[in-house]
């Protein structure tokens, strides 16, 4: 028999959904022979091992296909494919297999010009096993404690590495089960004061073992008090306040009393009440005392005490920035350039900015779809009154980088917002002059919100991908 090559160059379309998947692009090729010039031919799936075609998920493979007789070479688009059974790849007219998830159907292969021969075989798509290579037990809790009668959830703060592994499930116990009990999830009950340990292993068959010190006691005390870095030598206007309560921590976090005890130690350029609220009186300096107070004294215990120093400056109009926190929109791209960060436009650093991905473009790893709204939400942690703020650039001379148009809103409980002022434009957005690389202070109507959330409204649409701000500050004038 002679030799025929046929290729079908045709459209493919793929029907997907549960059921049976057609990969026929048309049924309207004809051939140049009655298809009866094939009888006798037969076609097998040849990259299969007892008919079954494996597949890794992180792969992709072509069906290969074996005619008989030999001296009929036939492209793979001269076949119709069709998939019974759940969607977990696609196959294209030249018999690509793309796997989409783990799971097993049958494949059935037709030939156009004669629908009679067929081949078959089943398609796994499976991904190889991630095993537990480490159980991490952070220093918090390397030595933890728990009230008798009470509850600590030791588990939350367990972690289990790879993030990947298919089973990260840990079996916990309590060396000594007199003194606490541990659930399946690592939440310790205590029982009766004493000392022991907590044992957890890995589920998934590789026995990884780890454990942690646990002392159950009538009360659990105050270890050690938390002040953010940043709070000492922290300088503030006198028109704003602090409210530390917000930043300062307790450690252990189950601590029985964590309530503490803030005192002007020296100077009198602040006041500070029983919620650690720092209100300016005066230009000048003063240490602020936070005092744990659960201590026996008549025990001869110690309550723990940290200290800090603030100073008050009278030409200071913008709001001290240094406890504020942001959420975003989106994820950041990364770009190692300008250290992106969710408070890389805080840091009083030129250099740094706050770098996110416009509508409809991707870069840095992150995509942004088309119609999303971009936005960035700042917990000041108080109340202090504002009406202006402003904005500095990357640099002067990628103009693409600027937003161009924003708006704000305000909440006091960052769930529900309230417009402030809408479609703002900035100043000289479009200006590479030197003196435009800030917007200068733009005016918002006098607002106290704890959150402020600004939107991007308007940015260069034909070239950049990203919006970059280097510095943004709020203020009172």
């Amino acid at each position: 028999m002679k030799t025929y090559i046929k290729y079908l160059l045709v459209a493919f379309c793929v029907l997907s959904g549960a059921g049976l998947l057609n990969y026929n692009c048309s049924d309207d090729y004809k051939y140049g022979v009655d298809s009866r010039f094939y009888d006798g031919m037969t076609v097998k799936v040849k990259n299969t091992v007892d008919n079954v075609l494996r597949i890794n998920i992180d792969n992709k493979d072509q069906i290969s296909l074996e005619i008989t007789p030999e001296d009929i070479v036939l492209d793979t688009r001269a076949f119709t494919y069709a998939v019974t059974g759940d969607s977990i790849f696609t196959i294209d007219v030249s018999g690509n297999i793309t796997p989409l998830k783990v799971g097993s159907a049958e494949l059935k292969v037709v030939f156009r010009a004669n629908n009679q021969i067929t081949a078959g075989c089943k398609v796994e798509i499976y991904k190889d096993p991630v095993s537990v290579e480490q159980i991490i037990v952070p220093d918090a809790v390397k030595n933890c404690m728990v009230e008798i009668g009470k509850t600590f959830d030791l588990g939350s703060r367990i972690v289990v590495l790879p993030g990947n592994a298919d089973n990260k499930e840990l079996d916990y116990r309590v060396e000594n089960g007199s003194l606490a009990t541990i659930d399946g999830k690592g939440v310790i009950t205590g029982i009766a004061e004493g000392a022991t340990k907590i044992i957890m292993t890995t589920k998934d068959g590789t026995n990884i073992t780890a454990e942690c010190n646990l002392q159950v006691v009538p009360e659990v005390k105050v270890g050690d008090i938390v002040l953010p870095p940043k709070l000492d030598g922290l300088t503030i206007g006198l028109n704003e306040t602090l409210n530390i309560a917000y930043v300062v921590k307790v450690e252990p976090e189950n601590a029985s009393n964590k309530t503490l005890k803030y005192e002007v130690a020296n100077g009198s350029a602040v006041t500070v009440d029983a919620n650690g609220l720092i209100k300016p009186v005066a230009t000048g300096v003063a240490t602020i005392r936070v005092s744990s107070t659960d201590a026996d004294i008549s025990a001869g215990e110690k309550n723990v005490t940290k200290e800090f120093t603030i100073t008050v400056d009278g030409n200071v109009s913008e709001l001290t920035r240094a406890l504020w926190t942001v959420s975003t929109s989106h994820a950041l791209p990364s770009d190692a350039a300008i250290s992106n960060g969710p408070t890389s436009h805080l840091d009083g650093v030129n250099t740094t900015c706050i770098s996110m991905v416009k509508p409809g473009k991707s870069v840095g790893g992150v995509t942004v779809p088309s119609g999303d709204v971009v936005w960035f939400i700042i917990d000041r942690k108080n109340n202090d009154e504002f009406n202006y703020f402003k904005i500095r650039h990357r640099n002067t001379s990628q103009l693409m980088l600027r937003v161009r148009k924003v708006s704000f809103y305000g909440s006091n409980d960052g769930g529900a917002f309230t417009e402030i002022k809408a479609g703002i434009d900035i100043p000289d957005a479009t200006s590479s002059a030197a003196s435009a690389i800030e917007s200068g202070n733009v005016s918002l109507p006098p607002t106290s919100y704890r959150f402020i959330k600004m939107t991007y409204d308007a940015w260069d649409t034909a070239s950049g991908s990203s919006m970059q701000i280097a510095e943004f500050n709020l203020g009172k004038q």
